[in-house]
């Protein structure tokens, strides 16, 4: 496979194609929003949006890092926007759980007030350590591995309250809807588990792009896509339930 300054082509083609898929999801949420006004779908947008940036953000790392003429034993452009992206990823998480907990939990405070502070704290230990110096994001391994943690927290706390509003209807098209918002937090949870996966390896070994790195895309998406269809059930989905 084409590869340059450390990077395989398939990288950036893949997470630029990911990516403009995701942002087409996104304008779709957000005309959701301009329709109906709704909070939820507010929170879900950005929360989208979030994400959507930061996986944009690494395809153009790659890019960079593919194209320019630098010495990659001493300059990563792509380790320099991934870990920018992370603090995205945290971003979408707290909005997340600000979707999740209007959804689901009555807007108790004292639920968002800890998922809030953990995400925080995340994005305040990955800023300082965005860098465009190699090994800088080998480096922010644990930063890497406590951001997972919270993401999965977040994850879990969707998929089981999902589940959990599930069990309590007999509806076709509710019973669909929370199956898929449940899938779409168990998607970003593996997404997590293999970029932590992909992460562990490099920093063993040296080097990245394993199979857990290209599986965290194809989590990434079918996570979104599960979540777009699950909340904002577009006519043509529910034609098809019934």
């Amino acid at each position: 496979m084409l590869s340059r300054n450390n990077v395989p082509i398939l990288a950036p083609v893949v997470e630029t194609i990911i990516s403009i898929l995701m942002f087409i999801l996104v304008f779709r949420i957000w005309q959701r929003y301009i329709k109906r006004k709704r909070d939820a779908t507010a929170q879900l947008a950005i929360c989208f949006t979030s994400y959507a940036t930061g996986m944009l953000l690494t395809a153009i790392g790659k890019w960079l890092q593919f194209g320019l003429n630098i010495d990659p034993e001493v300059t990563s452009y792509a380790d320099f926007f991934i870990l920018l992206a992370y603090t995205f990823t945290a971003f979408s998480n707290i909005f997340l759980f600000v979707f999740t907990n209007q959804i689901f939990l009555n807007n108790q405070i004292k639920y968002l007030i800890p998922i809030t502070i953990l995400n925080s704290i995340s994005i305040g230990l990955f800023i300082p350590r965005i860098s465009i110096q190699q090994g800088s994001y080998a480096n922010a391994f644990l930063i890497v591995l406590f951001h997972a943690f919270n993401s999965i927290i977040v994850m879990v706390i969707l998929a089981w309250l999902s589940l959990k509003e599930r069990k309590k209807t007999k509806e076709k098209i509710s019973r669909t809807g929370f199956l898929l918002i449940s899938l779409y937090g168990t998607f970003i949870l593996l997404l997590f588990l293999s970029f932590g996966i992909d992460l562990a390896i490099v920093s063993a070994t040296g080097k990245g792009y394993s199979i857990f790195y290209y599986l965290s895309w194809f989590f990434a998406l079918a996570g979104l896509v599960s979540g777009y269809l699950g909340y904002i059930m577009p006519d043509w989905f529910r034609r098809i339930i019934k």
